[in-house]
C-alpha cells in the first residue's frame, strides 16, 4: 500500500498521491483514469493501485473504469483517508418479454419471431398515430406509401413477412390490450403506448388462428402504477410537422417527347384553329 506524505509536503509540493483499491477485496486496481475535475489533467494509476497527480485542496478528483462505478472525491478527502475504494457496477441486461395479446413469455419460452419496441423506440420516430411510429423502427414491418393523413387503416399499406394473399386483406392483425382492434388506427394515441411486439411468422396463427395469416402487431398500452405512498406524474407531448416551401423553380418540366405529343393532340382537337382564322391568307 503506498501511503501519503505528511500533509505540509503535499501542499508544498502540490501532489495528491494515494493508492486507489477494489471495495469487496481491497485488490489494487490498475489503469483507472484519474482526472482533476478543475484542470482537466489526467493518468492512469499503477500496478499497485498507486496515482499521484497535480491538484489544490479544493480540487475533485474523478476515477473512473470499466466494470466499476464512475466516483468523485474532494482532494482533501483522499488526502485524509489515503486510500480510494471503488465498488463495482453491476450490469444487469434488460429482459425481455414478449406480448402475444393472449400472454407474456420469455424469449426462449416462443418458438416464434418476434420484435419487440420498447417505449423509447417508438418515440424515435414521430407520427399522429402508432403505425407511423413503426416505420424504419420494426423489423420486418413493410411500408409502402405512406399518406401523411389516414383516414382508414387500410390505407396505411403496410405489411408483415412481405405479400401473402393476392386478393385478400393485407394487413396485419392489430390486437390492443388483449382485444382485437376493428376501429381506426388514428384514433389510438402513440403517447399511451408502453410497447409493441410484432408477430411476424405462422406460430402467431396457433394463437390467434387464420386472421394472423399477415401477422399481428400487439399493442400494449401505458397502465397506471399501484402501491402506496406514489406520487402521480403528468406529462404533456405534442406533435408539429411542417414542409418547407415549395421552390416555384423546380416545378416539374414535360420532356420534349411529351411536350411534343400534348401540343399535337391539341393541334389535332382545333385548340389553336382560332388562331389560323385570324389572318388573312392570299
Amino acid at each position: 500500500m503506498c501511503w501519503l506524505t505528511s500533509y505540509s509536503q503535499v501542499k508544498e509540493r502540490n501532489i495528491v498521491r494515494g493508492v486507489i483499491l477494489s471495495s469487496e477485496d481491497l485488490r489494487p486496481l490498475q489503469g483507472v483514469t484519474v482526472q482533476n475535475m478543475v484542470t482537466n489533467m489526467r493518468l492512469k494509476s499503477e500496478a499497485d493501485g498507486s496515482f499521484g497527480i497535480r491538484g489544490d485542496l479544493r480540487d475533485t478528483l474523478r476515477f473512473s473504469a470499466m466494470g466499476y462505478q464512475e466516483l468523485r472525491v474532494l482532494v482533501k478527502d483522499v488526502l485524509a483517508k489515503g486510500r480510494v475504494l471503488m465498488a463495482v457496477k453491476d450490469n444487469y441486461l434488460e429482459e425481455v418479454q414478449i406480448n402475444t395479446g393472449y400472454q407474456i413469455l420469455k424469449p426462449n419460452e416462443t418458438t416464434g419471431s418476434a420484435s419487440v419496441i420498447s417505449n423509447d423506440m417508438l418515440n424515435q420516430q414521430t407520427g399522429t398515430n402508432i403505425l407511423n411510429r413503426l416505420n424504419n423502427v420494426a423489423s420486418g414491418v413493410r411500408f409502402e406509401n405512406q399518406p401523411s393523413t389516414v383516414s382508414d387503416r387500410q390505407k396505411l399499406n403496410f405489411s408483415v413477412r412481405g405479400l401473402s394473399t393476392i386478393d385478400g386483406n393485407l394487413d396485419p392483425l392489430i390486437v390492443l390490450d388483449g382485444f382485437i382492434y376493428e376501429g381506426n388506427v388514428a384514433n389510438i394515441d402513440p403517447n399511451s403506448i408502453e410497447s409493441i411486439t410484432v408477430l411476424k411468422d405462422a406460430a402467431a396463427s396457433s394463437i390467434w388462428g387464420a386472421r394472423a395469416g399477415n401477422g399481428v402487431v400487439v399493442i400494449t398500452a401505458k397502465k397506471g402504477g399501484q402501491g402506496a405512498g406514489k406520487i402521480m406524474n403528468t406529462t404533456f407531448s405534442s406533435t408539429l410537422i411542417t414542409k418547407a416551401e415549395p421552390n416555384l423553380d423546380q416545378v416539374y418540366q414535360l420532356s420534349n417527347k411529351d411536350f411534343i405529343d400534348a401540343e399535337s393532340m391539341l393541334f389535332n382537337k382545333g385548340f389553336y384553329d382560332w388562331l389560323g382564322n385570324g389572318f388573312q391568307y392570299i
